[in-house]
C-alpha cells in the first residue's frame, strides 16, 4: 500500500525520507509536533503508521484543527458511541461545527448506537447514512488528508494509525467512500424503522433448517398486530410438533388475552374428513387461533402480518420441516398476500362447523368429477359457449396449447372476443408458435383487443390446465400424458365446480401467475435499461476523464514550459541577443495559443456538463431562457466570420451560405447565447466530420421550402408537428454521414459518432431548442456523402420586449 512512495526520497531535502512506509526524520522531529508546520508537509506526499495513543490522537486533533471545508468518515457501529465516550473525540466535532465544516458519516445505526446516533446529529449537525455490517474506518479531510485505524473500542483512545496524504490513497478511499454513501441507507430513515419498529425491505431464500425456525419464530413474536396464515393441515401438525415454534404461537396468544398486543391469529387450512386432522385443528382452537375450513386451498403455504411475509411452495410431508422458506418484507408481497388471504378467509367457513360436519359423517360435496375425457371436453364446450364476460385459461405447457388449438377452441375465443368477451390465456409460448398464438390470433383480433396471451415458462407444480368462466365456474383438467397428441389421450381426470371458494381458489391462482408475467416482463425491460445505463455511464465515465484529463495536461504543460523559459528570460535577459529574444517571445505566444485553445476546450466540456446537470435538475427554473428579437442572419455570418474562422482555415473548408427565400435579414425570437450555442455545435461539428478542401453549406429557408426529404427523416427523430411561424436552417456537411444505427438515437445522452468528445452535444442541443419552442432533426444528404442537421426556430414576434423562460 505504501511501497510505491519509496522511489521519492530524492525529492525531499529537509532529511525526511521512507523506509518500509515509515517516515523518518534527520531531527527527530515528530510530523505532528507543531501545526505551524503542517502547510509545509502537505506540500509532500507522505504515509506512515503510528503507534500511540497519545500519537494517534496527536495526528486526529492536527486533522481536525485543519480541515476547512468537509470532512468525509467511515466508521463501524463502535464509531458514534466512542464520540462521546471520549471527551477529546467530543472536542474534535465540535471544532468542525465551530468552523462549518460539512460533516458526512457512514456507520451501522444499530440500537445499541441509536441514541449516540441522533446526539451526533443534532448536536454537531452531522449528515448520516446506515450500511449494514459496517467493518473498518477511515477518515478523508478536504480531500487532501487520510487517516485510518484498524478497530475502534468503547472508552478507549484510538491505539495506533494509518496517516497519508498520497493522492493515490485519498483518491482511492474517496471513491470507496462515495460509492459506500451511495449505496447507504438514510440515517433518517433507519432511525425511523429502529424507534418504529419496522423492518427494511428485503426479500430472501433461506434454505438452512435453523435459519427457517428462527424465521419462523421471528415472524411470529415480531408484530403487536394480527398474523393471516394459510396452510395445509400437514403443515399445522409439523408446527404443533416442533415445540420452540408452537410455543410462540402459544406466548403470542397469551399475550393477546392479557392486552399486551392487539392482534390475534387467523388460520385457514383444508380440513379433511379424518378424525386426526380434527385433533390437529383443535390444539390451535385451544390456544384461541382463529381457524377456518376452505374447501380449495392455493398450492402454497403462507403466513403473512402487517411487516413481512413467510411462504413455502413445497408439499408439506407430515411431521417434516420444509427445506426452503420465502421470507420478504416488501410492502408489495405483504399487501398481495394479505389480499389473497382475506378473499379466502370471506368464503371460508369456521372451523368448528366444519368440524361438527365431520363428527356428524356429513362432510360437503362442491365439486363434480369427471372420469371421462369425452364428457370433460363437452363441459368445456359448454362454458366457452356459455360465456359472457370473461373466460381465464391456463395452460400448464405448450404442448396442452397445441392439443387445444387442433379441437379448434383458439378460434371460438377469438369470435368470442369479438363479441365482447375478455378472453385471457396463460401458457408457454415457443419461438415457432409464436406466431401463431401471439401474432396471428392477435392480428385477427385487432379491433377488439379483448383477446390476450401472455407467455410464462412450463409449469411444474401445477399439472393441470384450468377454464374459468365469468369468475362463477371453473374446470380443471388433470394432466396425464403431455406427449400424447390428442386431447383425450392427454388428460386424466377433470373436476368441475361452481363453488364459489374453489372458484376463488384458482381466480387467485391465475391472477397471481397473471400478474407475475407482468412483473417479470418490467423486470426485464428495467434489466435490461439498467444493464444499458451502466455501460453508457462507465463509458462516459472514462470519456469524461480522458476529454478533461487531456485540455488539462496540456495547460500544465505549456504553463511548466512557460515557467522554465520566464526563468530563464528573467536570469539571462541582459546577455541574450534581440535574435534570441523574438525566439523567446515567439515560443511564449505559441505556448498562449494553446493553453488558450485548451482552456476554451475544458471551459466548454464544463459548460456542457453544467448543461445537462440543469437540465436533468429536479429543481424548477435550473435553465433561464432570455427570449428576444434579434437577426439569426448577422448571428451566423459573426459566427462563422470569428468564432469559427480559424477551424475552416486550417481544413481549407469554405462555407457556403444559402438564403434565396428570405431577405438580409431574418428576425427570430430566441435566447440569442443559447442560438450561438447550437449553431456553433453544428457548425463546429460539420467542420470536424468535412474532409480537408471541402464545403459546407448552411441553408435558411421557410416552412414553405424545407430542404427535400427533411420532413420524413424528421418524423423518424420526433413525433411532434412541425412548427409553425418558423425558420429552418439546415447545415450540411461533407463527412462520412450518420449511421442506421446511431441516427434513432442521435440525440440521446452519450450518443456520439466521433471517437472523441463526450456525446453530450446533439442531446443539449435538442433540449435548449426545444425549449426556445423550435425543432432539430438530421438525416444522410441523398447523395450518399454526409449529412445534415435541420433546426427551427419561431419567427420574432411583434413585441420585441425580452421575456424570461425557465426550462
Amino acid at each position: 500500500m505504501i511501497g510505491h512512495l519509496n522511489d521519492k526520497n530524492k525529492d525531499f531535502d529537509d532529511g525526511e525520507y521512507y523506509s518500509d512506509g515509515v517516515l523518518r526524520s534527520a531531527k527527530s522531529e515528530s510530523i505532528m509536533e507543531k501545526n505551524a508546520n503542517t502547510n509545509n508537509r502537505l506540500k509532500h506526499e507522505i504515509d506512515k503508521i503510528v503507534h500511540g495513543e497519545k500519537e494517534s490522537s496527536d495526528i486526529f486533533s492536527e486533522i481536525f484543527s485543519t480541515c476547512k471545508k468537509m470532512c468525509l468518515i467511515y466508521c463501524d457501529q463502535n464509531g458514534p458511541t466512542l464520540t462521546f465516550d471520549v471527551p477529546l473525540y467530543t472536542e474534535f466535532y465540535n471544532i468542525l461545527k465551530n468552523k462549518n465544516v460539512k460533516i458526512q458519516i457512514i456507520t451501522e445505526i444499530t440500537p445499541e448506537n441509536l441514541r449516540d446516533c441522533k446526539r451526533m446529529i443534532s448536536n454537531f449537525g452531522v449528515e448520516m447514512k446506515h450500511l449494514d455490517k459496517a467493518k473498518g474506518n477511515f477518515l478523508i479531510s478536504d480531500n487532501n488528508q487520510f487517516v485510518a485505524v484498524n478497530f475502534l473500542e468503547k472508552n478507549r483512545l484510538i491505539p495506533s494509525t494509518h496517516y497519508s496524504n498520497t493522492r493515490g490513497i485519498i483518491e482511492q478511499n474517496l471513491y470507496l467512500f462515495e460509492t459506500l454513501w451511495k449505496r447507504s441507507t438514510g440515517g433518517e430513515k433507519r432511525i425511523r424503522e429502529i424507534e418504529e419498529g419496522t423492518k427494511p425491505a428485503e426479500t430472501l431464500l433461506i434454505e438452512d433448517p435453523q435459519g427457517i425456525i428462527n424465521h419462523c419464530v421471528d415472524y411470529v413474536s415480531s408484530t403487536p398486530n394480527g398474523l393471516s396464515n394459510c396452510s395445509s393441515t400437514e403443515s399445522m401438525e409439523m408446527v404443533s410438533h416442533n415445540k420452540r415454534l408452537f410455543n410462540a404461537y402459544k406466548n403470542r396468544q397469551r399475550n393477546y388475552k392479557k392486552g399486551k398486543i392487539k392482534g390475534s391469529i387467523r388460520w385457514i387450512t383444508f380440513i379433511e374428513n379424518d378424525m386426526k386432522y380434527v385433533d390437529i385443528i383443535r390444539k390451535y382452537l385451544e390456544i384461541g387461533i382463529e381457524v377456518r375450513h376452505c374447501s380449495t386451498l392455493p398450492p402454497m403455504n403462507f403466513g403473512v402480518s402487517d411487516k413481512q411475509i413467510i411462504t413455502t411452495l413445497e408439499e408439506i410431508q407430515r411431521n417434516r420441516l420444509f427445506e426452503s422458506l420465502l421470507y420478504s418484507t416488501e410492502s408489495l408481497y405483504i399487501k398481495h398476500f394479505n389480499t389473497i388471504f382475506e378473499r379466502f378467509w370471506k368464503t371460508a367457513i369456521d372451523a368448528q362447523e366444519r368440524i361438527d360436519q365431520i363428527e356428524k359423517g356429513l362432510g360437503s360435496v362442491t365439486t363434480k368429477v369427471i372420469e371421462n375425457p369425452k364428457e370433460s371436453r363437452v363441459q368445456l364446450e359448454t362454458m366457452i359457449t356459455d360465456a359472457q364476460d370473461e373466460i381465464l385459461i391456463f395452460f400448464p405447457t405448450l404442448n396442452a396449447l397445441k392439443r387445444h388449438e387442433s379441437i379448434g377452441l383458439m378460434d371460438v375465443l377469438v369470435h368470442k372476443s369479438n363479441l365482447g368477451t375478455k378472453v385471457k390465456i396463460l401458457s408457454p409460448v415457443d419461438r415457432s408458435s409464436r406466431m401463431t398464438f401471439l401474432e396471428e390470433k392477435g392480428a385477427k383480433n385487432d379491433k377488439t383487443k379483448n383477446f390476450v396471451i401472455r407467455e410464462i415458462a412450463n409449469q411444474y407444480e401445477i399439472k393441470s390446465t384450468i377454464v374459468i368462466v365469468d369468475r362463477k365456474s371453473v374446470l380443471t383438467k388433470e394432466l396425464k400424458d403431455d406427449e400424447k397428441n390428442s386431447l383425450e389421450g392427454a388428460i386424466g381426470l377433470s373436476t368441475f365446480s361452481t363453488s364459489v371458494p374453489s372458484v376463488l381458489s384458482y381466480i387467485s391462482i391465475f391472477d397471481s401467475l397473471w400478474n407475475q408475467t407482468e412483473m417479470y416482463e418490467n423486470l426485464r425491460i428495467a434489466n435490461k435499461k439498467l444493464v444499458e445505463s451502466e455501460r453508457i455511464e462507465r463509458e462516459f465515465i472514462n470519456t469524461a476523464g480522458h476529454e478533461l484529463r487531456t485540455p488539462t495536461q496540456a495547460i500544465t504543460g505549456y504553463l511548466e514550459l512557460n515557467d522554465e523559459v520566464f526563468k530563464d528570460l528573467i536570469k539571462n535577459k541582459k546577455q541574450m541577443e534581440r535574435r534570441e529574444l523574438e525566439i523567446i517571445f515567439d515560443s511564449l505566444n505559441r505556448h498562449h495559443e494553446r493553453i488558450s485553445r485548451n482552456a476554451n476546450r475544458l471551459n466548454n466540456l464544463i459548460n456542457n456538463l453544467l448543461d445537462v446537470a440543469r437540465i436533468e435538475s429536479n429543481h424548477k427554473n435550473m435553465l433561464m431562457m432570455n427570449k428576444e428579437n434579434f437577426d439569426l442572419i448577422k448571428e451566423i455570418q459573426d459566427l462563422i466570420n470569428f468564432e469559427l474562422r480559424q477551424k475552416l482555415k486550417d481544413k481549407n473548408i469554405q462555407v457556403i451560405f444559402i438564403n434565396e427565400t428570405l431577405n438580409e435579414s431574418c428576425l427570430i425570437r430566441a435566447d440569442r447565447f443559447r442560438v450561438n450555442q447550437v449553431l456553433s455545435n453544428l457548425l463546429d461539428n460539420a467542420i470536424k466530420f468535412s474532409k480537408n478542401d471541402t464545403s459546407i453549406n448552411i441553408i435558411i429557408k421557410d416552412q414553405e421550402d424545407m430542404p427535400q426529404g427533411t420532413k420524413e427523416n424528421y418524423r423518424l427523430v420526433d413525433s411532434n408537428q412541425i412548427v409553425e411561424e418558423a425558420v429552418y436552417i439546415a447545415i450540411s456537411d461533407s463527412g462520412k454521414g450518420i449511421s442506421s444505427e446511431l441516427l434513432p438515437r442521435l440525440f440521446e445522452k452519450f450518443i456520439t459518432n466521433s471517437d472523441t468528445g463526450l456525446g453530450l452535444g446533439l442531446y443539449i442541443c435538442k433540449k435548449l431548442v426545444d425549449a426556445m419552442g423550435g425543432r432539430i432533426w438530421a438525416f444522410n444528404n441523398n447523395d450518399g456523402v454526409g449529412s445534415t442537421f435541420v433546426i427551427s426556430i419561431p419567427l420574432a414576434k411583434e413585441n420585441n420586449k425580452p421575456e424570461m423562460d425557465t426550462f
